[in-house]
């Protein structure tokens, strides 16, 4: 009587070595047939389950546990790497959220910039009465006009209306298109809106955040005469403004800025749509703008919002099969949708209670930067996939779930390659995250480049 059962490392047997002689045991026979089914439950376990696979057979013969797996021959190899479970959404590339910019002055609209174009702090939103709208950096509009107060009596600068009670200057008959030289561009003789829109100014004296925003803005333009920029409005203030002025083109600068006179963005812009036209009135939307960057935006359901939190690694796949790597940017606080919740921004704050009568989902815009923007090529707006990984393990020990042995009574082993006219051995192994036909896999004797059995 011979024995037919391979050796298990530590103290496990099972049946799938051949019978010495060379014929197959009736044990091997029935391997290749329980191989088979083997194969087949990991598979549907696979795709039900994320934490293992479990697989029982109850033994009926005599002798020790038996194991079903791959037949020797072809080998894998135990590597260390990162494995994660994906969850695939679809997003949209572009250059991030609009942003409708409005004006804010009185007069019409002369000039506006191209679709494409990029505007930064000191540049040109736009011109109204030919005059310059100049783009500031910030988190607030201005919202009153500051600087030099208008006293009584006194001459406006050219080409504004007089303040009320003041006298224009006799002769003073020049328009504010007037720059003396035939077919020359018009300078500008005084910041968009003038004094006749601003009301009454916040002169020297004057605190708040608005003239922190005035002077942080003066001052990264090289306008440095009040020092370090502050709270309060002072005369060295008044002075900055007017030198900035002057380097506009202002003839007779007024010391004073309006909420028309600047437009106060975020920080680097691009123009992504015209809306107003050149005669139209400057309090009318002007445009809408986006970040300067291609990003990807996903709309995602709220009760996914555990797979976006900043910073974590995406896989964006692009229009041909492309891939690119990212991060996610930002995750929107306003959900919108669900049939209803959300569309006032409190939706989407419970589990099931952010769906309407479709059945639809509140859903949460979330930003992904590229690692490497110029991977998304020439495209400005394409849709795309995104990989969200739901379910992360890093520096694992794994191999392809083809070298999984099941064993008969429970459990899973490893099967070493044999040498000739040797039995197999198998390492009983304790298994994790499965991922893209990868196992995780660990227990005493596994070990990082360790060669095993496998049928893939």
């Amino acid at each position: 009587m011979h024995d037919d059962r391979t050796e298990m490392l530590p103290a496990v047997r099972a049946d799938d070595g051949p019978a010495p002689g060379g014929e197959a045991s009736p044990g091997r026979r029935r391997v290749s047939r329980r191989a088979w089914l083997t194969a087949a439950a990991v598979a549907g376990v696979l795709a039900v389950t994320a934490g293992g696979i479990a697989l029982t057979w109850t033994g009926t013969g005599s002798g020790g546990p038996r194991a079903e797996g791959p037949a020797a021959g072809q080998t894998a190899e135990v590597k260390r790497t990162d494995l994660s479970q994906q969850k695939s959404l679809s997003g949209t590339l572009g250059f991030g959220a609009p942003a409708t910019v409005k004006g804010r002055g009185t007069g019409t609209v002369t000039w506006l910039p191209k679709t494409g174009a990029t505007l930064d702090r000191g540049g040109q939103l736009a011109r109204v009465d030919d005059r310059p709208v100049t783009v500031f950096r910030g988190g607030m509009p201005l919202y009153r006009t500051l600087g030099a107060p208008v006293v009584s009596g006194s001459t406006p600068a050219a080409g504004s209306t007089p303040a009320a009670g003041s006298t224009p200057a006799p002769g003073n008959t020049r328009g504010p298109q007037d720059t003396g030289k035939p077919g020359a561009t018009p300078r500008p003789t005084e910041p968009a809106g003038g004094d006749a829109a601003v009301g009454e100014v916040a002169g020297p004296g004057t605190k708040g955040a608005d003239v922190r925003l005035l002077e942080e803005n003066l001052y990264a333009l090289g306008y440095h005469d009040f020092g370090r920029p502050d709270e309060t409005l002072t005369d060295a203030t008044v002075t900055a403004i007017k030198r900035w002025q002057k380097s506009q083109g202002m003839r007779e600068p007024t010391g004073r800025v309006a909420p028309g006179d600047v437009a106060v963005l975020p920080g680097k812009v691009r123009v992504g749509e015209i809306k107003a036209h050149l005669g139209d009135s400057a309090t009318e939307d002007l445009m809408v703008v986006t970040g300067t960057d291609r990003v990807v935006t996903v709309p995602m359901a709220v009760n996914d919002l555990n797979l976006a939190s900043r910073g974590n690694k995406v896989t964006v796949t692009l229009p041909g099969g492309r891939s690119a790597q990212g991060k996610v940017a930002e995750v929107g606080t306003v959900a919108t949708g669900g049939g209803g919740n959300g569309k006032d921004g409190q939706g989407g704050g419970s589990g099931g209670g952010d769906q309407g009568d479709s059945g639809e989902q509140a859903k949460v815009r979330v930003t992904v930067a590229l690692d490497d923007p110029s991977a998304a090529g020439g495209l400005d707006g394409a849709q795309v996939t995104v990989d969200f990984a739901s379910e992360r393990r890093d520096g694992v020990l794994a191999v392809p779930v083809g070298a999984l042995v099941a064993l008969r009574e429970g459990g899973y082993a490893l099967q070493l390659p044999a040498a000739a006219g040797t039995k197999p051995q198998l390492v009983p192994v304790t298994t994790g995250m499965f991922a893209k036909g990868l196992v995780e896999v660990s227990g005493p004797g596994v070990k990082d480049g360790m060669k095993v059995v496998s049928t893939a």
